[in-house]
């Protein structure tokens, strides 16, 4: 969960006072990973349906199909 969150954010394009400092930096990480372990812990992101679901349709598929 931590590295997908991780993976969400945006790539910032602020510069001068506004750009990322090397303590955010430092600092979104390690909120990356406890989020993602708090969630995780918690066992619902909501991810389990929608992946249960696509997994259900693509095994519906004839073979060698690709929606």
């Amino acid at each position: 969960m931590g590295e997908m969150l991780r993976m969400a954010h945006p790539a910032s394009k602020a510069t001068g006072v506004f750009a990322a400092g090397d303590g955010e930096k430092v600092w979104q990480g390690f909120m990356d990973q406890a989020l993602g372990e708090a969630v995780a812990a918690n066992g619902n992101t909501g991810l389990t349906s929608v992946i249960e679901r696509a997994l259900k349709a693509a095994a519906h598929l004839p073979k060698g199909a690709a929606k």
